[in-house]
């Protein structure tokens, strides 16, 4: 009856070690995510304000 206590402990290790592999497999991939979100919300927003830059010149040259 000892003998069957130390058994249910090996799973449970073996469980948090694939819970916890996954979820730093997946850390990196969500930074780089959100980094690249970031880096399209930049370049969209500089594509906004050129865009805006380029109105307002050709008014200017209009007027």
């Amino acid at each position: 009856h000892v003998c069957q206590l130390p058994a249910p402990t090996l799973p449970a290790h073996l469980l948090s070690a694939a819970v916890r592999s996954p979820l730093s497999l997946c850390h990196p991939f969500q930074i780089r995510r959100g980094s690249l979100e970031y880096i399209f919300g930049l370049i969209n927003s500089w594509y906004s304000a050129s865009q805006l830059l380029l109105a307002l010149t050709q008014t200017a040259t209009n007027w």
